[in-house]
């Protein structure tokens, strides 16, 4: 509990590292290929999104998790 007054600025880092793999994900490849020179062929990112949409799932969930126990019912665990 000793980490709780910086929840906010650990919550706050987390988005903005999300937001950066997003920008990275969903930017524009650069093709900088002269001609006559050999290129590498162009790698897929489905992968690399899926991954990233996973993780920004499982992060919401995580965050929204202190604000739903409260609205859960007593025995919901089976106890």
């Amino acid at each position: 509990m000793s980490l709780m007054p910086y929840r906010s600025y650990f919550i706050a880092l987390t988005l903005l590292f999300l937001g950066g793999g997003f920008y990275f994900a969903y930017r524009p490849e650069k093709v900088g290929c002269a001609p006559g020179t050999a290129c590498g062929s162009p790698r897929s990112r489905k992968l690399q999104r899926v991954s990233l949409w996973v993780v920004t799932a499982l992060t919401l969930i995580l965050l929204a998790i202190p604000y739903v126990i409260p609205y859960l019912p007593a025995d919901w665990m089976g106890n």
